[in-house]
Parts: C-alpha cells; sequence; structure tokens
C-alpha cells in the first residue's frame, strides 16, 4: 500500500510540476514579483497553490460521481477570457506610466490574496486534471481513500510550488534586465494575455 501511495505522490508532483513550467501569466507574474521581493513573490507562490489544490480536489470529487457538465466548462471559459481581456487592457495602458512596474503586481494587494485570484481565473486546471485522473485511474492512482487523495492533493500542490520557485529563483537573476524594459515586459504580458484569453475562446467556436 505505501508504495502506491508512493506511487500516487511521485505521479501528481510530476505531472503538476511539468505542467507549470510552460510561461504563462502566473509564472511570469511569480517571476515579475520577485524582481523587486522574494518573500512576496513566495506569498503569492503559497496563494496560487491553495487553489491549485482546491481546484484539483473539486476534480476529484467531481470524477468520482460524474463527468464534469459541458455548461460548466463553457461559463469556465468566458469568464476566464474575460478577466484575460481585463488584465490585457491594464497591462497596454501601463506602458507609458512612470512606475517601472506592471500594473498588475504593482500594487498593495496582499500577495496570497493575488495569487489566489490570479489562480482562480484559470479554472482549466479541472479539465487538466480530469484528462490525467482518467488515464491514472489504469493505475489506481489517487488510491479512493481520504488519505490517498489527500497525498495526490499535497503531492500536486508541492510540484506547483517547485515550479514556481524555479522562475522566482531566475526572475532575481534578471532584475536588471527587467527593469531596464518594463515597457516591453508589459506590453509582453498584456499580449501574453490575449493569447490566453483567445485559447480560451478557441474551443467554444470549434464546438458550434
Amino acid at each position: 500500500m505505501m508504495l502506491i501511495y508512493l506511487q500516487s505522490f511521485i505521479a501528481a508532483m510530476g505531472i503538476s510540476l511539468i505542467g507549470s513550467i510552460p510561461l504563462g501569466n502566473l509564472n511570469l507574474t511569480a517571476m515579475q514579483i520577485a524582481v523587486n521581493n522574494s518573500r512576496r513573490a513566495f506569498l503569492f507562490a503559497l496563494g496560487v497553490v491553495v487553489v491549485e489544490m482546491a481546484y484539483l480536489s473539486i476534480t476529484l470529487w467531481i470524477f468520482g460521481i460524474y463527468a464534469i457538465p459541458g455548461a460548466a466548462l463553457f461559463y469556465f471559459r468566458i469568464i476566464a477570457a474575460l478577466l484575460l481581456i481585463i488584465m490585457a487592457v491594464a497591462g497596454f495602458m501601463s506602458v507609458n506610466k512612470k512606475s517601472s512596474g506592471n500594473i498588475i503586481i504593482n500594487n498593495k494587494l496582499n500577495p496570497i490574496v493575488l495569487g489566489i485570484i490570479m489562480s482562480a481565473v484559470n479554472p482549466m486546471q479541472i479539465p487538466f486534471w480530469v484528462a490525467w485522473l482518467f488515464y491514472l485511474s489504469r493505475f489506481a492512482i489517487p488510491q479512493p481513500t481520504v488519505l490517498g487523495k489527500s497525498i495526490f492533493v499535497i503531492a500536486a500542490g508541492l510540484g506547483t510550488l517547485a515550479a514556481l520557485l524555479i522562475f522566482i529563483g531566475t526572475g532575481k537573476k534578471l532584475a536588471v534586465l527587467m527593469q531596464k524594459n518594463h515597457k516591453l515586459v508589459n506590453i509582453a504580458i498584456a499580449c501574453l494575455f490575449l493569447v490566453l484569453a483567445v485559447s480560451q475562446l478557441i474551443p467554444l467556436f470549434q464546438n458550434n
């Protein structure tokens, strides 16, 4: 039994780590925050992990009962796309401001709260984990017990945290470059948010 729990832990942590490595709004924001304050960046990462674990817990509950309703995914995509567009507009508006920080992170909002908010607008973590759970179910991962699911969720959270820490460490090394090119960084992030918003909307048109 312990071997199965260990396999579940490794699988969840590995999947979460790999899934969080591709450049996105969360890891890029963590990297930017680390430029000025590593502690705030770590707290931001903790906020992201809290939501990741919450979404995975919900996914495990849904997966154990029935498939995710198509209507729910539709509204998840719409809401996520709208919020990403708002963040993109904010990024473009900040280009000509004197502040060297990105408008999204250059505020007094608690970094944990910021991490929770930004992670919460990315509900596609649910279908991501559903897909993996279908595959892992062949190997009885995770175990259908409270302990088994808890180990899986905690491991996934640690995987996401590890990925964000990689970007936080990188952000410290790129501090000078980002400070000198803050306008370009703001434009790049705004464009990234637009791309992410479009990626949320494309499947809606494909299904029609």
